[in-house]
């Protein structure tokens, strides 16, 4: 999948997912929805679209598991954030927070699983 065709929204989706999945929390909803601070119908049809696109599967019970193409994503996404945030924050001292700017940044580069 290019990165190009992810925004910024689902770039954070995809970075929170990967943070929560390496912590072992089960990738719910309302997981996810307590995390990022959003409304859990927002969360589920974000989640909805990432099932359409092959990067997530939902069991009956909710849980939602990465896909090869998934995983393979959110590593390519992830270590691109980590740069951008890594070279914003040496860039820039005086940000507080570069994470929203780092979405702007890695959305207009392609990642690819």
């Amino acid at each position: 999948m290019e990165n190009s065709t992810l925004t910024p929204a689902q770039l954070r989706y995809l970075v929170t997912i990967d943070r929560l999945h390496k912590e072992r929390r089960p990738l719910r909803v309302t997981t996810i929805a307590s995390d990022l601070g959003l409304a859990r119908s927002s969360v589920h049809n974000m989640l909805d679209c990432f099932i359409d696109l092959g990067l997530l599967t939902r069991s009956e019970k909710g849980v939602c598991r990465l896909t090869e193409d998934g995983e393979k994503t959110v590593r390519s996404v992830s270590a691109s954030y980590d740069a951008a945030v890594r070279i914003l924050r040496t860039q820039f001292p005086a940000v507080r927070d570069p994470s929203e700017a780092a979405f702007l940044l890695i959305s207009k580069q392609e990642h690819r699983p």
